[in-house]
């Protein structure tokens, strides 16, 4: 989406894919040293953002932090500061709710959503407003919820869509499914909602895209 929007990306880091010839582990320090040698010597990206995972820190998880999201939120905290000291962009994002934003090297850097640091943002959605729909057979089509918040140092005040209170003269009537539990999918199988509702819509990438194309 950000390449639609007419802005050069390069491809991204991830242990399900293989992006420079080999997948990535940024929760162990060899991988997060070669990634950050990318970041700051060849790719030099203005905008970098960073999906830290929400299964152990979300309400509907765990609500702590383990071994593996505790090494990532690290390096995309360091990601973050070297990419606002250098003036460029970033953001992260986590469901609302989830105990990431209380961690105090996170508030060191960020804030708090109620009084965020001055370089930083935090703006929230709800993934219903931008195309979250449920495709399990029971109630194909159904609208998800989900509030996610996104901190920036960019303005992404444009992804601030909600449902119950918009800024809009009527907010919406639809039913929600949860984002719980688990889903016969057609064509798919069985699978885990949540994890489903961890991939970005289509919709929300082009919102973000053109603000991140505005920025750049």
């Amino acid at each position: 989406r950000v390449r639609e929007a007419g802005c050069t990306t390069s491809e991204g880091f991830d242990k399900f894919a293989i992006t420079y010839e080999r997948c990535w582990h940024l929760d162990r320090e060899s991988d997060q040293a070669d990634c950050a040698w990318l970041l700051c010597y060849s790719l030099r990206p203005k905008m970098v953002h960073s999906g830290v995972t929400c299964t152990d820190m979300c309400v509907i998880g765990k609500a702590g932090v383990g071994p593996i999201a505790e090494a990532q939120v690290r390096f995309a905290l360091m990601v973050s500061k070297h990419q606002q000291m250098e003036g460029l962009g970033a953001s992260l994002e986590q469901p609302k709710g989830s105990v990431l934003f209380s961690l105090k090297n996170v508030v060191h850097l960020f804030g708090t959503p109620e009084t965020p640091r001055p370089e930083w943002g935090f703006y929230r959605l709800e993934a219903c407003q931008l195309g979250m729909k449920y495709p399990g057979k029971d109630d194909p089509g159904a609208p998800i919820q989900k509030a996610q918040v996104w901190i920036s140092n960019i303005d992404l005040s444009s992804m601030e869509l909600r449902c119950r209170h918009p800024s809009s003269l009527c907010g919406a009537t639809h039913e929600h499914r949860h984002a719980r539990g688990a889903m016969c999918v057609p064509g798919y199988g069985w699978c885990n909602v949540a994890a489903y509702t961890g991939k970005y819509t289509a919709e929300l990438g082009s919102v973000y895209a053109k603000a991140v194309r505005n920025f750049c």
